[in-house]
Parts: C-alpha cells; sequence; structure tokens
C-alpha cells in the first residue's frame, strides 16, 4: 500500500484508500513516509498533503504534533480539516492554539470548511477556559445550524462550572444584543436553559423580531422564564398571531408559517401556565377547524395548544359553551375533513380539567375504538378517571403490518391456493 501511496502517476482514488487504511491499521511508523510526501519531489503532487495527513491518523507524540500543525498551516481546507481532527485528539489545546495564533485568521469562524470550524468549537469545549468561552460565543453565529448548535451546547456545559459560569451569563446576555439573527436565535435559547430571566426585558423585545426563527426562540425563553410580568406581551404577540398567522400558509411564505405556529405554540403554553384568564377569548379564536380545498388550514399543534391552554384556564370550572365547543372537536371523526388527532387529544384533556360529566359517553367511545395511535384513547381514559374515579384500561394500538404482494392480489384465494 506505501508504493500505491508514493506512485504520483497511479489512481487518485485507490492512493486515497490505501493512504487512508495504512492511517487506521498502523499506529506508527509511517511519520516519515508522511513527511516524505511533503519533499519537493512531490511538490507538483495535488494530493500529497492530504495523503500524508491519511497516513498519520493513529500516530501520537509530539513529532506528530508538529507535523499536523504544519499540515494544517500549508494544506487546502480539506487537508486543515483532517489534520485539525488527528490534532484535536491528541492536544485540543493545539487546535485552539491555531485558531487563535498572531497570523492565523484563516482559522476563524468564516473558515470556508464547515469541519475545520466544528473542530474548533469541540477544542474550545475540550479546553472550557475564559478564552475559549469567547470563541464559542462567536460561533453562535456559525453559517452552519449545526455548528451553532454545538457551541450552544458547550456554552451551556462549560456554564457548569463555576470558575466559568459568569463569563458565559455574561456573553450570553450581551449576545441578546447582536445584530445577527443567528446568534440571538441560540442566546435565546441559551437564555432560558441557563434561567436568564433577568434578561427578560431584552426577550420580549425580541418577540417582534422580523426574523421568524428569533421570535420563536424569544417565546420559548419567555415560557421556560415563567413569570407574570411577560404574561402582556405575550397576549399582544399571541393576538397579532392569531389575526396573521394563518394567511401566511401558502408556499411563498411556508417558512415564516412554520416558525410563527411555534411561537404560538410557546404563547399558549406560557399563558396556560399562568392561567392568564385575559387569554381565553383569544384561545378560543384557535377552536375551529378552517378547511379550504379539502386541507384543514390552522395548523394542529397551535390548535391542540391552544384548547390545552384553555383547559387550564378553566381547571375545576365547567364553562357550558367552550364544553360544547370542544366535544365537538373530540367528536369530530366522521366528517369529509375529520378533526387532527392533536386536537381531539388537548380537546380530552381540557374536558377532564372542565369536569364535563356529558363528555363521558365521548371518553368511553374513544376508548373502545381500536386506533392507530394511544394519544386520544390516553387522555379519554384520563379524562374518565378523573371524572368518576374509575380506572380505565386502554386498548393497545394497532399493529401495523406491510404486505409486499398486495398489488392486484385477488380478494378469495385461488383454487390452487386453496388446495395447498
Amino acid at each position: 500500500m506505501i508504493q500505491i501511496v508514493r506512485d504520483s502517476s497511479g489512481r487518485p482514488d485507490l492512493r486515497q484508500l490505501s493512504a487512508r487504511a495504512l492511517g487506521q491499521l498502523v499506529s506508527e511508523g509511517l511519520l516519515a513516509e508522511a513527511k516524505a510526501l511533503l519533499s519537493p519531489e512531490y511538490r507538483s503532487d495535488g494530493l500529497a498533503l492530504l495523503l500524508a495527513a491519511e497516513m498519520t491518523t493513529n500516530h501520537s507524540g509530539a513529532e506528530t504534533e508538529d507535523f499536523l500543525k504544519r499540515l494544517a498551516q500549508q494544506g487546502g481546507t480539506t487537508v486543515q480539516a483532517i489534520a485539525l481532527r488527528h490534532l484535536q485528539r491528541l492536544s485540543p489545546q493545539s487546535v485552539v492554539d491555531l485558531a487563535t495564533g498572531a497570523g492565523q485568521e484563516q482559522f476563524h469562524v468564516n473558515h470556508p470548511h464547515n469541519g475545520v470550524r466544528q473542530t474548533i468549537c469541540e477544542s474550545c469545549y475540550l479546553v472550557g477556559s475564559l478564552e475559549t468561552v469567547d470563541i464559542l460565543l462567536t460561533y453562535l453565529d456559525d453559517a452552519h445550524p449545526g455548528n451553532r448548535q454545538l457551541a450552544a451546547d458547550a456554552l451551556y456545559r462549560l456554564a457548569q462550572q463555576d470558575s466559568l459560569r459568569a463569563a458565559v451569563i455574561g456573553g450570553v446576555t450581551d449576545s441578546l444584543r447582536h445584530p445577527s439573527w443567528r446568534t440571538l436565535e441560540e442566546a435565546c435559547e441559551l437564555s432560558a436553559f441557563l434561567d436568564l430571566s433577568k434578561s427578560q426585558e431584552q426577550v420580549v423585545v425580541l418577540l417582534n423580531h422580523e426574523i421568524p426563527e428569533v421570535a420563536a426562540a424569544a417565546a420559548f425563553a419567555i415560557k421556560e422564564f415563567d413569570l407574570d410580568s411577560t404574561t402582556g406581551p405575550a397576549l399582544a404577540r399571541l393576538n397579532e398571531n392569531l389575526r396573521q398567522q394563518f394567511a401566511l400558509n401558502v408556499d411563498e411564505q411556508i417558512h415564516r408559517y412554520r416558525f410563527t405556529s411555534r411561537q404560538t405554540q410557546h404563547l399558549c403554553e406560557h399563558l396556560g401556565r399562568r392561567q392568564v384568564r385575559d387569554a381565553d377569548p383569544i384561545l378560543r379564536g384557535f377552536i375551529p377547524k378552517r378547511v379550504e380545498n379539502g386541507e384543514v388550514v390552522r395548523e394542529p399543534w397551535c390548535r391542540s395548544t391552544a384548547i390545552w391552554a384553555l383547559g387550564r384556564i378553566h381547571d375545576g370550572e365547567l364553562d357550558a359553551g367552550l364544553a360544547s365547543l370542544l366535544r365537538a372537536r373530540l367528536n369530530d371523526v366522521d366528517s369529509l375533513v375529520p378533526e387532527s388527532d392533536q386536537v381531539r387529544e388537548a380537546s380530552a384533556y381540557a374536558l377532564g380539567w372542565f369536569g364535563d360529566r356529558e363528555s363521558l359517553e365521548s371518553f368511553q367511545r374513544f376508548l373502545s375504538r381500536k386506533s392507530p395511535t394511544r394519544g386520544v384513547g390516553h387522555a379519554c381514559a384520563w379524562a374518565k378517571e378523573k371524572l368518576t374515579g374509575e380506572t380505565v384500561p386502554v386498548l393497545p394500538v394497532l399493529e401495523q403490518t406491510l404486505s409486499s404482494d398486495w398489488f392486484l392480489r385477488p380478494v378469495k384465494p385461488m383454487p390452487s391456493e386453496s388446495a395447498n
């Protein structure tokens, strides 16, 4: 395999596969061969640096570290990605030093190779210092969503260390005023996980951000803060969403529609948890099923969360009119466009919280009705038990099987099949 790697006129794919196999099989003794690929003899060989990086996958020691640093500084983006990945295994600090050293601007959040940025991000977490916290904060604006999530996860974990918590919290708080929407989205989610409720005023401002990802993340943070002081802005934003959200359900606006739906769910959950009675008329606006061209144009998760919130707000009190509306949703299974299971499940829970005994017949009906899902049946069992105290067994979920010979198969077996 070494001969194949050395042959600069050979097939590129075989050379790379051979170098990779050598790197995986041999843990020492190949460094000299790898260094030879950097000699003037291979100057015109476009694969030389890549092969050298592949051959040293399992090597270790200070000499190997120095060689990988050299590859990372001399090679192209793919070589850099491979060399840094191997170097991280040996010394994450060396990767961080390359990323932060003087004249090393090439290793930056804007590096064109995602693998390089990912390795730097991971190394910053492994090192875990005040310096790497600052680097990770810049990666909240990475172009790749996976790297942004990686940086956010790393910051959250580093915040569990007493020596770094203040730096992380300060950085996340400052990031809530960052000009980039990507940083704002991650900062909102981090503020929720780190319970930075003191930042609620800035998060409330972001509820109305023009980028829907940011607005949805801000709603998530407000829900997690779970404060009475944020219910007013949440109510105002929910009212606006009810007014405009379903007009967004067109192909040109589908991205905004999805994130507006996500924001709506967080806001409904927040208002339901806080049992905000002023939200009642707005939440009721989500109950009706609007059908156009044979399809329900209202997102079922928004409607189900709004119904759940109504159940929490009216827990222990029976509003006959509201109960009638939700009973109709629960029983809507035979219409041309049946109600979604999410809405029916939430309706059953809400009716149980209300204490609506008129729904007992419906609960029993759907308890004994076989279904490919278990959500509605469980909700009805819970609601019936809450109203009557009777423990109700739920039917098991139907087994779903696939047949490979269904196409044009006769309903009745052929005589020859019967004989067999």
